[in-house]
C-alpha cells in the first residue's frame, strides 16, 4: 500500500501524512497503481451483486412501490460506490509514517504524547482526494492527518497554568494558532507527539477523568459535533425525531437526544450492524432504508400529520441528515417530501457536492433547514457526560488498531460495512 514504517528512536516520534505520488519513489508509485486496478475490479463485481440482490428482493416480494424505494436503495448504492472509489483512490496516494524530531515546547506551550486518535469521515475525504485544496488556485496539498485525539501532557511551558505533566487531556483542534489540527493546519493528531501552542486550559485543551480510557476520550471531538447538531435542532422532550445515517455522528446524535429525554428517535440506515448499534445506544426504532418505505414506516412509528396544504405526512418534527462519509442527496429529498407543517431538517453530513433542493416541498411544509458545522462551546462541555456514560459511548468503537497497523485501520474505515468507528492507539 506504500506505507513506510520508521522505527522510533529517542527524542523522535512518528507522524502520519498523506504523500502524493509525485513525491514517492518508483516502487512506491507502482504498487498503488496495481492495487487500484485490483480493487476497482473487485468493487465493480460487488456493486453489481448488490444491485442484483435488491432487484431480486423487489421481484420476490411483488412490491410495486419502486418509485419510493428506488431513492432509498440508491442511497445504498451511492454509499457503496463512493466508499469503493475512496478505497481505490486511497491506493493512489501514500500514507507516509514520517520520523520527526520531538517538538520542544515554548514557555506558553504544552507537549502531548498522543494515546488514541479516531479516524473521521473527513479523514476519508482527504485520503480520497489526496489532501486538501489549500494551494494557490485550489490545488490539492498533502496534509498531516488526525483531529480526534486524546493524550497526556509530558511537558508544560513555564507560563502555562492549570496543567501539569501527566494530565490526561483532549484538545480543541480548531483552537490551534497554526491552523486546524489534522484539517489543514501544520500539525496532525495521528502522531506520537503533538505540540499545543499558546496552550490554555479550557480553551485549547482540557483534562478528562482518569477513569475514562484514552480511546473513549478520543470520541470527545466527534461527540461534540453531534451535541452541537442536537443543540441546533432545539429538540424538546415531546419531539419525534428521524436520524438518517448510523455512523458515529448519527449515533452520537441519538445518544444526546435520548439523554435529553426526547420522546422518540428513529434511525434509518442500510447496514444491519449499524442499525443494531443504534438500538444498543438507545434508539427507539430503526429503519432499513434499502428495504422499507421510510415515509410509511415513520408514519407507523410517529403517527399521522399533514403539511400546510393538508397532504398526509408523518408526525415527525425533526429530521437529521447525518449520513456518514459524503452525504446523500436522497436523504435530503426524502426528508423534504416527508416533512409535516413546520418540521425542521438539520444537516450535519459532509456533502461533497451541491445538491438540488425541492423548494416546492419546502414551501408546502414550511420546512426550516438548519446547518450544523463543528461546535462552539460543546467541545469541553460534554466531558462530564462522556465520563458518566462511557459504556454507552464505547459501543460506537468497533475497532481499536495500533499505529503500526495504521494502513489496515484506514482500509477498515473506508470499507462499507466493515467498521463503525476505528480508533488508532499509540502504546509505549
Amino acid at each position: 500500500m506504500g506505507f513506510r514504517r520508521l522505527d522510533p528512536v529517542p527524542e523522535y516520534g512518528w507522524g502520519l501524512h498523506l504523500l502524493n505520488l509525485g513525491q514517492a519513489g518508483p516502487v512506491e508509485s507502482f504498487l498503488p497503481v496495481l492495487m487500484l486496478a485490483v480493487l476497482f475490479g473487485l468493487s465493480m463485481d460487488y456493486e453489481v451483486f448488490l444491485v442484483s440482490r435488491i432487484r431480486e428482493e423487489w421481484a420476490a416480494s411483488g412490491d410495486n412501490r419502486q418509485a419510493v424505494r428506488t431513492g432509498q436503495a440508491t442511497t445504498g448504492r451511492v454509499i457503496i460506490a463512493a466508499a469503493t472509489i475512496m478505497i481505490c483512490v486511497f491506493s493512489a496516494f501514500i500514507l507516509s509514517s514520517q520520523q520527526t524530531g520531538r517538538p520542544v515546547p515554548g514557555p506558553r506551550d504544552v507537549l502531548l504524547r498522543v494515546r488514541a486518535c479516531g479516524i473521521c469521515g473527513t479523514d476519508a475525504i482527504f485520503v480520497q482526494i489526496g489532501g486538501m485544496p489549500l494551494g494557490p488556485g485550489g490545488q490539492i496539498t498533502a496534509i498531516p492527518l488526525g483531529h480526534e485525539l486524546a493524550g497526556e501532557t509530558i511537558e508544560t511551558g513555564a507560563q502555562v497554568t492549570g496543567l501539569k505533566p501527566g494530565d490526561r487531556v483532549v484538545i480543541n483542534p480548531q483552537a490551534a494558532p497554526s491552523g486546524i489540527i489534522g484539517c489543514g493546519g501544520v500539525q496532525g493528531g495521528m502522531s506520537e507527539y503533538l505540540l499545543i501552542e499558546n496552550a490554555r486550559a479550557g480553551t485549547s485543551l482540557a483534562v478528562f477523568p482518569d477513569t475514562v480510557p484514552f480511546e473513549i476520550a478520543a470520541l470527545n471531538e466527534p461527540m461534540a459535533v453531534a451535541r452541537h447538531c442536537v443543540n441546533r435542532s432545539q429538540a424538546r422532550i415531546a419531539d419525534k425525531v428521524a436520524v438518517f445515517g448510523a455512523g458515529p455522528i448519527g449515533l452520537g446524535t441519538v445518544i444526546w437526544l435520548k439523554l435529553a429525554g426526547v420522546r422518540h428517535v428513529a434511525v434509518a440506515d442500510i447496514i444491519p450492524g449499524r442499525l443494531q448499534t443504534a438500538l444498543d445506544v438507545g434508539a427507539d426504532a430503526v429503519i432499513d432504508s434499502s428495504r422499507e418505505d421510510v415515509t410509511a414506516r415513520l408514519t407507523d412509528l410517529h403517527g399521522h400529520s399533514t403539511n400546510a396544504v393538508g397532504q398526509p405526512r408523518p408526525d415527525t418534527g425533526i429530521y437529521v441528515d447525518a449520513d456518514p462519509g459524503t452525504g446523500a442527496a436522497s436523504v435530503v429529498s426524502t426528508a423534504l417530501r416527508a416533512a409535516k407543517w413546520g418540521a425542521r431538517l438539520v444537516t450535519v453530513a459532509v456533502h461533497s457536492k451541491p445538491e438540488p433542493i425541492d423548494l416546492g416541498a419546502m414551501l408546502r411544509s414550511e420546512v426550516t433547514i438548519i446547518a450544523s458545522q463543528g461546535y462552539l462551546t460543546e467541545i469541553f462541555e460534554i466531558i462530564p457526560q462522556i465520563a458518566e456514560y462511557q459504556q454507552r459511548f464505547s459501543r460506537l468503537i468497533s475497532h481499536r488498531v495500533p499505529f503500526c497497523e495504521v494502513t489496515e485501520a484506514f482500509q477498515l474505515a473506508l470499507t462499507p460495512g466493515a467498521a463503525e468507528k476505528v480508533v488508532v492507539t499509540f502504546n509505549d
